[in-house]
């Protein structure tokens, strides 16, 4: 059976499209958007955990999609404009990071990276973007605290969400007069299982990165999925209908 606890309605009649949406920050803010009345979309490569999600709530549907992948791209599109026929919220959420540090690194890590953190938000906007406009919506654009202290090993990482906060910046400006809002939103150390998704390192490398993200974080500990949940609500309502090319930090205090 589906829950909707603590339904609102603040999001009533709007349609959101979140990318990764199977688990994590995806997830948590798919969960959020539709148990305050959104009908939104969720995508990612796989099924099992992305139908997980939408069994979760009566308002989440999902599209299996590559976002390497311009065809798969454009299914998505398509089965927005077809199922609900606008778009107020897009999240550009999916991510991968390659965990070397330059001695190591190959070619194919940097285009995986930013075929996927880069490339895939720029094809899905755009091919959304008439959608989006419609409905005078609002992107938000899912970066990271590695742009402000990118750390050993994660310099394909920073140097992809940093392209994606520039070029949210420029969109922020351009699409401005027409009414749709850009912002985004840079976690900090965020409890999440990608932490042990990296495809890089050792699992004990990755705990040791866990236990000093924690270290490395002012308020003592990592943040939940709902805390980056929660601000990506408040952008995408009404109570931030005043922000655009905004970056919140939402990361214990990190970035400091």
């Amino acid at each position: 059976m589906k829950g909707n606890n603590k339904m609102t309605e603040e999001l009533n009649n709007q349609v959101a499209l979140v990318t990764g949406g199977g688990s994590g920050l995806g997830r948590a803010m798919a969960e959020k958007f539709a148990n305050n009345g959104a009908k939104v979309v969720i995508l990612g490569r796989h099924e099992e955990t992305l139908k997980e999600t939408a069994d979760t709530n009566d308002n989440i549907s999902y599209v299996v999609a590559d976002l390497t992948k311009d065809e798969d791209i454009q299914k998505v599109a398509d089965y927005v404009k077809d199922n609900f026929g606008q778009l107020n919220i897009l999240v550009n959420n999916a991510g991968w990071c390659p965990i070397k540090p330059i001695s190591e690194m190959e070619i194919s890590d940097y285009d995986r990276a930013f075929d996927v953190d880069v490339r895939g938000v720029v094809a899905l906007t755009i091919a959304t973007l008439p959608l989006i406009k419609k409905a005078k919506g609002n992107i938000i654009n899912i970066s990271s605290i590695a742009t402000q202290h990118p750390g050993v090993g994660f310099s394909m990482y920073a140097g992809a969400k940093s392209a994606v906060e520039q070029m949210s910046k420029s969109w922020a400006l351009e699409l401005a007069p027409e009414g749709v809002r850009v912002n985004v939103i840079s976690p900090g150390a965020i409890d999440t299982n990608i932490w042990y998704k990296t495809d890089t390192i050792s699992k004990d490398a990755e705990e040791k990165n866990r236990e000093g993200a924690v270290a490395g974080t002012p308020l003592g500990h990592i943040g939940k999925p709902d805390d980056i949940a929660n601000m990506a609500l408040y952008l995408a309502s009404e109570k931030g209908n005043f922000i655009t090319g905004a970056n919140y930090l939402v990361d214990g205090g990190m970035g400091m």
